[in-house]
């Protein structure tokens, strides 16, 4: 649990993770020693005749010396590494003498692959006139630098070259200086005010830690199996809450009595108006949703091969306007209907659209989402903002709001929408988009809202850090935020990950198993290393206080480091009335067929908390989210015109 300290030195690794690295590297030795050992008996009369056969036959009985010794040793490192708990570590504190001797070994090995390559350069002359010792002697050499050089990998990212007794806190500007250093590429100047922000979030987040790697990969496993458990107590394991809610048919949608619903708040309207914040991804990313073959076939008489100049505004799409072809595809819609595109990229410039939708009389504002290392950077910039919309005082995400104040100007100086509106009268103003496009495009109808009172905003996976408390009243009247299933996005916060990080906390303190248990689990694996049934955590608890008493300081830290966020960072929530798509649980589903949905409209309380699942990265994408809407829509229309 704890880091192990070698020479005084802290290792990023504990005494609990050589089980799985050990037994990896005890069959790769076993089956190179097997492979040694053949070739050396095989050719065993070439190697006793000459000085060359004599050298390579000393250095083949080194490399099996070392082998065996080196299989050995791991066993005893597995042997002992599976001892004990993950907070208990007394019974593994004989680890260090076995690393020591292993490290000991392991230069030794060095040394001798050494003595071997210089030996078969000296007697190069001699070892062409016997071809057979000489491939042997070079494959052995081969095969024991590549060992050297993985363990040498293996060892620089897991020591750390600072003093075990002290290792200083890495300051503000340090974390600014190493962002500067990682994203050379963009102009610090220009960007100073992004690399600050994010060196004040690592200075938050990034304390000194006591934790390894596999710990936090444990109790993440841990924290799903005492969510998941009482999903299942509650009869709830396709809805992502942890309290009893309202069940509803598949296909079907909920209503929520306490918030009254726009007309236009409808599942056609999402799916619609989805098909386009999908459509803003680009040609690229509407090849890899279809098959490629086909989408290419589509997409290639699309494309401006004789580069005319196109009869929109076009703004730094590639030379054969793939981007705008790919869109005209997602959506359906004519290249006539496309009033701009703008593909212009940089920190807190977001590529967008403006169409015209004859079928649904709208002006389409469409925003794209996280696509590249500069949306990334946006993200990130989480400082909050304070604004005044509709006389109500709050906070916003600060690199969102830049970048809703980006196209706002950009609309606004090129008279983008006054040209759309010019030949779409009488149509209202629709502003939509994905992930990071969902989040501007909110804060964008928020700008625009004084200009275009009849605007509204379908953000669909919103992220969960977007607005205040406050303004969320004031969102309500004109964005509708749809999210699916378990997607983290809406959930994901500095709160949120303050709290993931207690849980985690929490589950290892209370667990009694070993480590390598945990991380095997249900897998194939457990016939090697034992099963594990998940139990609740709660009910393991560490009998020895006094060997609890430094993780129970650790906890103690992290609280105070909760409360602290919660004071320097105003929490921020998803904006306006969420639509929330859910599967429907079957367990009898065949693993490639579609699941059924149902949605309830829902409020912020539901995305307070990250949920742990499989499907939390599937169920972010647009693709997937786009799917289900559709669905759900074809049932509703189906049951809507039965009744009629």
């Amino acid at each position: 649990m704890r880091k192990l300290r070698l020479f005084k030195k802290h290792v990023n690794i504990a005494s609990d993770d050589f089980v799985f690295p050990g037994c990896f590297e005890i069959l790769i030795r076993v089956t190179g020693l097997l492979i040694v050992c053949f070739e050396f008996l095989r050719y065993l009369s070439d190697l006793s005749q000459g000085q060359t056969g004599h050298l390579v036959h000393m250095y083949l009985m080194g490399v099996i010396m070392f082998f065996t010794s080196t299989i050995v040793l791991d066993v005893f490192i597995v042997r002992i590494s599976m001892r004990g708990t993950i907070v208990d570590d007394r019974p593994r504190r004989n680890i260090k003498v076995f690393l020591y001797v292993r490290l000991f070994t392991l230069a030794a090995e060095f040394l001798w692959t050494i003595l071997g390559t210089l030996s078969i350069l000296l007697h190069l002359p001699d070892a062409l006139s016997q071809p057979r010792v000489y491939w042997i002697a070079c494959l052995a050499v081969v095969g024991g630098w590549v060992t050297c050089f993985i363990q040498a990998i293996f060892i620089l990212t897991t020591f750390e070259f600072t003093s075990a007794e002290h290792k200083p806190v890495i300051s503000k500007h340090d974390w600014e200086t190493r962002w500067q250093n990682v994203l050379c590429c963009l102009n610090a100047d220009q960007n100073k005010h992004v690399f600050t922000t994010l060196a004040q979030l690592c200075s938050h987040l990034f304390k000194k830690e006591k934790l390894v790697g596999s710990d936090i990969l444990t109790g993440l496993i841990l924290v799903y199996n005492k969510q998941h458990d009482t999903r299942r107590q509650l009869d709830v394991v396709d809805a992502p809450l942890l309290n009893t809610r309202l069940r509803c048919a598949p296909h079907k949608v909920a209503e929520s009595p306490s918030v009254p619903r726009k007309q236009w708040m409808t599942v056609s309207e999402a799916a619609h108006f989805m098909k386009y914040a999908l459509g803003g991804y680009g040609w690229f990313y509407f090849i890899g949703l279809n098959n490629p073959v086909v989408a290419s076939l589509k997409l290639l008489p699309m494309l401006n091969w004789f580069r005319k100049p196109p009869d929109t505004q076009i703004e730094a799409d590639s030379r054969l306007c793939a981007n705008t072809a790919a869109f005209i595809l997602q959506t359906g819609t004519q290249q006539e209907n496309i009033v701009c595109a703008s593909f212009h990229n940089e920190v807190y410039a977001i590529p967008y659209y403006v169409s015209i939708d004859k079928d649904s009389q709208s002006v389409i504002v469409s925003i794209r989402g996280t696509l590249s290392l500069e949306d990334v950077l946006t993200d990130l910039v989480v400082e909050r903002a304070p604004v005044c919309f509709g006389g109500v005082e709050g906070y916003v995400h600060t690199g969102m709001y830049q970048s809703a104040k980006y196209i706002r100007n950009k609309l606004i100086a090129d008279a983008t929408l006054d040209i759309a509106f010019h030949r779409a009268k009488g149509y209202r103003l629709v502003i939509t988009g994905h992930s990071l496009g969902a989040g501007v495009a909110a804060l964008l109808a928020m700008e625009m809202r004084p200009m275009y009172p009849n605007i509204i905003c379908f953000a669909f996976a919103p992220p969960g850090e977007l607005v205040s408390a406050s303004l969320l009243p004031y969102t309500e009247e004109f964005v509708c935020s749809v999210s699916l299933g378990y997607d983290v996005v809406p959930r994901l916060g500095l709160l949120e990950l303050s709290r993931l990080r207690l849980d985690i906390l929490y589950a290892l303190r209370n667990c009694n198993l070993p480590k390598h248990k945990v991380i095997a689990g249900e897998s194939r694996w457990r016939r090697l290393f034992g099963t594990f049934k998940p139990s609740d955590p709660e009910a393991n608890h560490l009998q020895n206080t006094e060997l609890g008493s430094w993780f129970d300081e650790l906890i103690h830290q992290e609280e105070v480091e909760r409360d602290r966020i919660s004071s320097v960072y105003t929490p921020l929530l998803p904006p306006g009335q969420i639509l929330h798509v859910l599967e429907k649980y079957d367990p009898n589903r065949r693993w490639n067929a579609s699941p059924d949905y149902y949605a309830e409209w829902t409020n912020c309380d539901t995305f307070g908390e990250i949920i742990l699942s499989r499907r939390m990265i599937a169920h972010h994408f647009p693709d997937t989210l786009l799917e289900a809407l559709r669905q759900l829509a074809k049932h509703l229309d189906l049951e809507s015109k039965k009744d009629s």
